[in-house]
């Protein structure tokens, strides 16, 4: 099946038509080499809630799911030198052990990359995926979803964008650290900043990229060594699966809304959000003038 992608307009570069199809957001060598290993298992969900058919039944598919975004050839040539070439062989070595097994710090950035380049496309409202009725039930960006030019232009990673990683098994687990995070900033004249934050888990990893403009976050499972940050801090030569095996819900993260008081910048003079045993930290209370969880 051949989805169309929906739009006449590249989703990278805003200004070159999209060819048909435009780009496989998930890319045919690693979905060909996962179909090669059987059927997907179990059923289509929503954060944890099942995706269901017309007469309530959960969906299912024989194959992996096709997923596509509007691209012209100039970006998707560009998407496929800068993310797919370096990735494709740490990838694939890494993910038929279940992301167990060494790689260099070159080859977790490269894979950082490839993680942060998927899951932006994925959340994209743009992108489209090929059953309709998980395409209807996908989770997605709203409200001004993170920028995509950075991936074709050559512009460096955004400063306001991380990816975590750690070890996880699909046991959801026990909470460990509750981290609050903002869905939207309200800041004087200047505007708003807009947050979005996508997860996925699989045995082996979880995967948590997070779009956080002007505020800084300490990730709490960084802090106590048992995560790495893939676009900036990547590790030395070393091995997930060494890492403690954790529930992929070990940090919940708690979405508010907030504004910031008058006078207050967004940028490196906010206190960082991190765990905290309060709701919310009190330095970081101390900068708005109103929030809630």
């Amino acid at each position: 099946m051949r989805v169309d992608s929906g739009s006449k307009t590249c989703a990278f570069c805003g200004t070159r038509e999209s060819t048909r199809v435009g780009e496989h957001v998930l890319p045919q060598w690693h979905l060909r080499d996962l179909d090669a290993q059987g059927p997907p298992s179990g059923e289509w969900s929503r954060n944890g809630l099942a995706i269901v058919d017309r007469d309530g039944r959960p969906v299912s598919a024989a194959r992996r799911q096709r997923v596509f975004m509007p691209a012209c050839a100039p970006c998707n040539t560009e998407l496929n030198r800068r993310f797919e070439e370096p990735a494709k062989p740490v990838v694939r070595r890494l993910k038929k052990l279940n992301w167990a097994g060494g790689a260099t710090s070159e080859e977790w950035r490269a894979l950082g990359l490839w993680l942060a380049k998927n899951l932006l496309m994925l959340g994209n409202p743009r992108a489209r995926w090929e059953h309709p009725r998980i395409d209807q039930g996908a989770v997605r960006f709203y409200d001004e979803p993170p920028g995509l030019t950075w991936l074709t232009n050559g512009a460096p990673v955004p400063e306001g964008l991380s990816l975590w990683v750690f070890n996880s098994s699909l046991d959801p687990g026990d909470v460990m650290h509750r981290v609050p995070i903002p869905r939207v900033v309200r800041y004087s004249a200047a505007g708003n900043a807009h947050f979005h934050l996508l997860m996925q888990a699989e045995e082996g990893i979880c995967v948590t990229l997070v779009s956080h403009p002007g505020w800084r976050i300490l990730h709490p499972l960084v802090e106590a060594g048992v995560a790495w940050e893939l676009l900036r801090d990547t590790p030395p030569d070393a091995d997930l699966s060494a890492l403690p095996r954790l529930g992929y819900k070990a940090v919940r993260w708690a979405s508010f809304d907030s504004t910031l008081r008058e006078g207050v910048a967004m940028g490196d003079n906010l206190p960082p959000l991190r765990s905290t045993n309060e709701i919310i930290a009190p330095e970081i209370a101390d900068v708005l003038d109103s929030f809630g969880i």
